[in-house]
């Protein structure tokens, strides 16, 4: 009787860290360090700093990233493979080159749909490719 409840008890510790590894899992999709690329998949960036984005906790919807002179936030809602991002906000560094920041910022609020491949996000407005990072 002792062994049959111990195989029990082990068989609902089985069953339990199963589920909430597949939930991590699951959830840890965006939550990462992602970096601009290229076509020609280098990175893009300034001052040896990459372009980059960071998802936060989903319960918070934050982003942070880099933005080419500047570091920006803002909110992103997902459902399914859908996502937009809004409220980005940037600190205001004065930069020779401020044309492809602001390009950027302006493809990020733009986008609606998501795909992750791998380590490859892709972030489209419709069927249009924006944005190509990686982890």
């Amino acid at each position: 009787m002792k062994a049959l409840h111990l195989l029990l008890a082990s068989l609902l510790l089985l069953l339990f860290s199963c589920g909430t590894v597949n939930k991590i899992t699951a959830d840890a999709g965006l939550k990462n360090q992602w970096t601009l690329q290229n076509d020609n998949a280098d990175q893009i960036g300034m001052n040896d700093e990459p372009i980059s984005i960071s998802f936060g906790l989903e319960e918070d919807n934050k982003i942070s990233g880099f933005a080419g002179c500047n570091y920006y936030g803002g909110d992103y809602y997902k459902s399914e493979d859908q996502i937009t991002f809004s409220g980005i906000y940037a600190t205001k560094r004065a930069c020779p080159d401020l044309e492809t920041e602001t390009e950027f910022l302006r493809l990020l609020e733009s986008v609606d749909r998501f795909e992750i491949k791998g380590n490859n996000l892709y972030l489209y407005k419709g069927k249009l490719l924006y944005l190509h990072f990686k982890r």
